[in-house]
């Protein structure tokens, strides 16, 4: 809930918002961390995502999703999370 959330304030770019989405790449948990990184990618916000992403990968460097997104923001933006690539591989699990 706390998720959703705060991803609804960010994408509408409401301060409040902003501040929760932070918070949540902190979190230890990895759920968070990659709806987080998510919402970044999403609002093209790409330096951000990508050093959220290298922060992801320290704290689990083995987190397949850090890394997907990370491939992902290398892409152009009409490219990133589409077809084969559109769900995390923390889904296949």
């Amino acid at each position: 809930v706390r998720i959703a959330a705060a991803g609804a304030l960010y994408r509408l770019g409401e301060p409040k918002g902003e501040a929760a989405l932070r918070a949540l790449v902190d979190l230890p948990d990895e759920e968070a961390r990659r709806k987080a990184l998510l919402l970044l990618a999403e609002r093209g916000e790409d330096e951000a995502a990508l050093k959220d992403c290298d922060a992801a990968m320290q704290l689990a460097p083995d987190d397949p999703d850090a890394l997907w997104i990370k491939k992902e923001l290398g892409k152009p933006v009409a490219l990133r999370f589409k077809g084969a690539f559109r769900d995390p591989p923390s889904n296949a699990r």
